[in-house]
């Protein structure tokens, strides 16, 4: 579901995002454009409206993020680096 959302939102026409361009979709989620995602940047756009992809809870609860993340962070490192995201 995230990542329909993720191609649905980032993929409208000026967003400067086509359909698969992970890397910039990246950019979307890294709000404080340090090269690295938390998971509160992921939970931040995943839930909000605008510019995010505002799914809720009962799209995509809590727990199936937190499982997305585990997958993400390989280095369990905490943070998320465009490495990671892109390989996933």
């Amino acid at each position: 579901q995230l990542n329909d959302a993720c191609v649905h939102e980032y993929s409208k026409e000026g967003s400067g995002v086509t359909d698969g361009n992970w890397f910039k979709i990246f950019g979307h989620f890294d709000t404080d454009e340090s090269g690295r995602m938390g998971f509160e940047e992921l939970e931040g756009v995943t839930r909000m409206r605008d510019p995010g992809l505002n799914l809720s809870e009962a799209d995509l609860t809590l727990d199936e993020l937190r499982g997305l993340w585990r997958a993400l962070d390989v280095d369990f490192s905490g943070l998320v680096d465009v490495d990671e995201f892109m390989h996933f």
